[in-house]
């Protein structure tokens, strides 16, 4: 993996993070709809093309250059020091975590983000469901491709 765009995540940071993940690992949807936020979901894993484009521009939408990609199992695990990497928030950048270079990252259950939180992906490594929650417009911007359902 490139270690030029890495970030190390500090306390607080996780800490934000944790609050929207049950101890499984998994989203809490109790969190999710307490903050009034949407979800929605895809049954694929592969994000490129139009689905690539629209995280990107959710993200950039937001304000955000960039967006961060951190492994859900260093998250629950808390275990210190919690790397993310950066990507541009674009197409280019989500397609880009796909790419060779970053496979084994690509491989785990990930959780794509920005500070400040206002939308997340929660990307499967082999399971097939990719989820988006976050903000109204953050939901129907991420997910305006076609194949992803509301929730």
């Amino acid at each position: 993996m490139e270690q030029n765009n890495k970030r190390i995540l500090n306390t607080n940071e996780i800490q934000i993070l944790l609050f929207f993940l049950q101890n499984n690992g998994q989203l809490n949807r109790t969190t999710i709809n307490d903050k009034g936020w949407g979800i929605a979901e895809l049954d694929d894993k592969a994000l490129f093309d139009e689905d690539a484009e629209n995280i990107g521009n959710a993200f950039a939408a937001g304000g955000a250059a960039e967006f961060f990609v951190a492994k859900i199992d260093d998250l629950v695990g808390a275990s210190y020091p919690v790397e993310s990497f950066a990507f541009s928030a674009s197409l280019r950048g989500v397609e880009q975590f796909q790419t060779d270079p970053w496979l084994e990252l690509n491989l785990e259950d990930c959780l794509f983000f920005s500070f400040p939180i206002f939308g997340l992906v929660y990307r499967p490594g082999w399971v097939k469901t990719t989820y988006v929650a976050g903000r109204e417009d953050f939901v129907v911007r991420a997910s305006a491709a076609p194949g992803w359902k509301r929730k």
